[in-house]
């Protein structure tokens, strides 16, 4: 206990001796939120009360936080404003966080919204930053794409509007999604087997959508079948 004692002692010695040591207060109290929000799910699973940190979160950092209006030192500590893009990528985190929670309650509306949001801030983020590695942000993007189309298939997978389906299973397929494309396709194939029957030129199309999608899948043995 002694040696950990002085162990933080000297970490702060340090900090205060040091002019760079910086802290963003904005910060610390966004992402103690957000780790809240995550002891709360994975330990707890209280679903409402993280969703209740993430949305406090997005309140929070709606706006620019004015605890300081400029970067500022204060006994050797250099308080710093949160970024615009800092800020971005908090609320990215936590908006993605908001979608998951939201399908799992069934309240799909506001999980839509959320992701929309988290996007439409990700496309920011790539317009200022489209200079540095943007791995990390595709992969957020394309798991925000892959949510959005589940829960649109969520939506419409009883539906009969086969031009609809047929967006769907489209949409899955740009994103390398086959099994939920050919479920989709499926749907299409039965729809159109009720209205215009087996063996209309309708049918024969989707069965041709349905082989090419095995295809890319690598599922060759199952196209030859169709």
């Amino acid at each position: 206990a002694i040696k950990t004692a002085q162990s933080s002692s000297s970490s702060l010695s340090s900090c205060l001796s040091s002019p760079t040591c910086q802290v963003c207060l904005s910060q610390l109290l966004v992402e103690t939120l957000q780790a809240r929000a995550h002891l709360h799910y994975k330990y707890q699973s209280l679903v409402d009360e993280a969703i209740e940190c993430h949305e406090r979160v997005v309140e929070l950092l709606g706006e620019p936080i004015q605890t300081l209006q400029r970067d500022t030192t204060y006994y050797k500590i250099h308080f710093t404003v949160l970024s615009q893009e800092g800020r971005w990528e908090l609320l990215v985190t936590s908006l993605q966080a908001l979608g998951k929670f939201y399908v799992e309650k069934g309240e799909l509306e506001d999980a839509i919204v959320a992701y929309q949001e988290a996007l439409s801030l990700l496309k920011k983020l790539g317009a200022v930053k489209s200079t540095e590695p943007n791995q990390q942000r595709q992969e957020e993007i394309i798991q925000i794409l892959l949510a959005l189309s589940d829960i649109f298939m969520q939506n419409n997978m009883v539906t009969k509007d086969v031009e609809v389906m047929e967006r769907i299973a489209l949409v899955q397929e740009d994103l390398e999604n086959w099994e939920k494309a050919l479920q989709c396709w499926e749907r299409v194939l039965y729809c159109q087997s009720q209205k215009h029957g087996e063996e209309s030129i309708e049918v024969s199309t989707t069965l041709t959508q349905l082989a090419r999608v095995m295809i890319l899948e690598g599922n060759l043995e199952g196209s030859l079948d169709l």
